[in-house]
Formats: C-alpha cells, structure tokens, sequence
C-alpha cells in the first residue's frame, strides 16, 4: 500500500465553472468545422460523451482532426484557434493546446486552478490507416461530426491478446526504463519535433497511468467485452479487476489516477510508476 495525502475534492462551483469551459471549447470546435482546412472531428475518450465525465481541475480534452493534407494552411487555420481558445481561457483557467502523439500531459506537480489542456490528434486518412491497429480498434466507437462512421471505417477488422501482450511488453520496458520519447507536430507548419519525457518528470506519472489503462481495455476488447468502449474509468477498473484480472495494486493506480485530475503529479508520480510495473507484470502472465 503506497502513501499519499489527503484526497482533493472540488466544490460544486468548481465543477460548474470547469464543465463551462470545456463547453465553451468543444462548442467553438464544432461551430468550426468542417472547413477548407480540417475535414472532420471526433471527440475522444471522456470528451467524447460515451463515458459519464466528472470535471476536475486539470481537464485532457482529446480531439481527432482529419485534414486532407498536413500542409501550412491547415496548420496556421489550427494554430489560429489555439490562439483564440487561449485568449478566452485566460482570466478562467490555464490553457495549452499540443500535437504530441502519446500519452502526455502537462508536467503539473501541483494545480492551483483549472487547467484546460487540448491535445489534438490530426492525421491524413492514410496516416490514420498507418497508426497502431489497437488504438484505431480502440477508436472505432467514436462519431465524426461530418463523415459518422468515419472511424469504424477506418478500424482493423479485430484485434488480438497477442496484440496486447506485444504492446503491454513494450510500455512495461519503457516504464521500467524511465524514460519515453513522444513526437510533436509544430504549428504551423508540422514541423516534427520530439518530446522526451523521464521518471523524474511529475508527468511520468501520466505515461505510467495510461499505459496500464489502455492495456487493461485492449485486453477487454479481445476478449470481447463491451465494457471495454461504455464504462468509465473508475467504473472500468472495479469491472475489470472483478471479471477478468484481480489485482490490489491495479486498484491502487486507479485511485491515484482519479486524484492526478485535482492534486496534479508531484506526489503521485513514484508510487504511479511503481504501481504500474506491477499491473504491466501481472498482465503480461495473464497473456502468455
């Protein structure tokens, strides 16, 4: 069992005021597209409004953009946007907008006020097609705004436990390494750059967070679960450690990753990556 601090609650106001603003954002997304520049969008994951969401201070806003082509015109269209949201936000809460491809999040060690960070994912519909076959069957349950099964369209026709175990080796050596390096696409004209990411950073915490939940979810997925694309995470994790894989430290992490939303990542970042060896462990023996 780790230790760690009293939990952080908001108040009702605080959640209001978060839920307004990630309203505000997705409102003007929309109102936005499609457009010359961006074909189409899909909100994902808790944005997507498949899982209940409970707004917390620090707010991973995930949205998908197709465009025909990764070009200066499309990347200063997006760019504009940035700088617009970023104006808006700014009297009410902290606000970035990055192209990283991976599971980032602002390096917070603590949170004072919302922070409202957009991470997008803009692909070609031939990038799309070249991405990892586990995310794109992950994705396949997402609306487009314009084309609505774009998704499902572009997903593999299955996937595989051995297609997770594959992955989940892969992010336990990176975990145990301590070290991750993600790419960046910079605006405005995607140049590519990289971002390296250690255990010393507070936001290793997140890499280590959302490692062990993709994982648990390909694994449901394979197996053929619909928990996997309609529960939400904390109603995933007591599922999923009840149905498929008992475990006392998944169930450790999945606290700790409820309170990174609130209290930021100094002081769960350790324990994160502690914990996160251990479920990556317990599920590769699952899958041999």
């Amino acid at each position: 069992m780790v230790e760690v601090t009293p939990e952080v609650r908001l108040t009702n106001p605080e959640k209001d005021r978060i839920t307004g603003l990630v309203l505000d954002v997705k409102r003007l997304l929309v109102e936005r597209i499609p457009n010359p520049q961006v074909q189409d969008l899909a909100f994902v994951g808790n944005s997507s409004g498949l899982y209940p969401w409970q707004p917390g201070r620090l707010v991973d806003l995930d949205v998908c953009l197709f465009v025909s082509r990764k070009e200066r015109f499309a990347g200063q269209w997006i760019a504009g946007l940035r700088d617009e949201l970023a104006c808006r936000m700014e009297q009410a809460a902290d606000f970035e907008c990055r192209l990283i491809v991976g599971p980032y999040k602002p390096p917070l060690a603590t949170i004072e006020r919302p922070y409202i960070f957009l991470h997008l994912a803009v692909f070609t519909e031939s990038e799309y097609r070249d991405t990892p076959s586990l995310m794109r069957w992950s994705w396949r349950k997402y609306e487009c705004l314009v084309e609505k099964d774009r998704l499902r369209r572009l997903a593999p026709p299955r996937v595989s436990t051995d297609d997770v175990a594959a992955r989940a080796a892969k992010l336990l050596a990176r975990i145990e390494s301590g070290q991750t390096t993600m790419r960046e696409w910079l605006l405005p004209d995607f140049a590519e750059g990289t971002v390296h990411i250690t255990a010393d950073d507070p936001n290793f915490a997140e890499v280590c967070f959302s490692s062990v939940a993709t994982c648990t979810r390909h694994h449901a997925r394979a197996l053929g679960h619909a928990e996997a694309d309609s529960f939400a995470n904390r109603e995933f994790f007591r599922w999923y450690i009840g149905r498929i894989g008992p475990s006392s430290a998944l169930a450790e992490l999945a606290a700790l990753k409820e309170r990174s939303r609130n209290e930021g990542f100094g002081a769960l970042a350790e324990p994160a990556r502690k914990l996160s060896i251990v479920c990556l462990r317990e599920l590769g023996v699952q899958l041999q």
